[in-house]
């Protein structure tokens, strides 16, 4: 887990669906988020936000569907 997270962090992930930065968890302890998170997946209790889409609009004119979160 802390690899998927060095992972987004160097892809410059953006902000999820709860809108939680990276400076955001780690001000309050990265290693505590993690260990809570892997706690949640274990124990099954874990319940994601639905998925946040955003129109992009592309150059040669139409839309296109990102799904951020």
């Amino acid at each position: 887990m802390l690899r998927a997270w060095v992972l987004a962090k160097a892809n410059d992930g953006s902000p999820g669906r709860d809108d939680e930065s990276f400076e955001d968890i780690e001000s309050r302890g990265l290693m505590k988020w993690l260990s809570d998170l892997r706690k949640d997946l274990h124990d099954k209790t874990y319940r994601p936000q639905p998925v946040k889409r955003v129109m992009i609009e592309k150059p040669g004119g139409g839309k296109l569907t990102s799904r951020n979160g």
